[in-house]
């Protein structure tokens, strides 16, 4: 059975920042950061770090947070 999290460390390595931001918001920030993710949230920086550097992690986390927040406020794609 394929998880979030699996997804999320696919797309590290295969998508883009923007693509891993958005799932990075559904697994740490929408999910609430479930206990196998939260364990797991060094290994998937270090794996971001590893593809883009400490500055695309930071920019990971920027779309992250904004996604994150679109979501809590009910916004979608088409409204941004």
């Amino acid at each position: 059975m394929t998880t979030l999290l699996g997804l999320l460390k696919y797309e590290i390595k295969h998508g883009t920042q923007r693509s891993v931001g958005a799932l990075y918001a559904c697994v740490y920030c929408v999910a609430g950061g479930a206990d196998e993710a939260t364990a797991s949230a060094g290994e998937v920086n270090r794996a971001i770090i590893a593809r883009w550097s400490f500055a695309g992690l930071d920019r990971v986390k920027k779309t992250a947070w904004k996604v994150a927040e679109d979501l809590s406020d009910g916004r979608t794609a088409e409204a941004r």
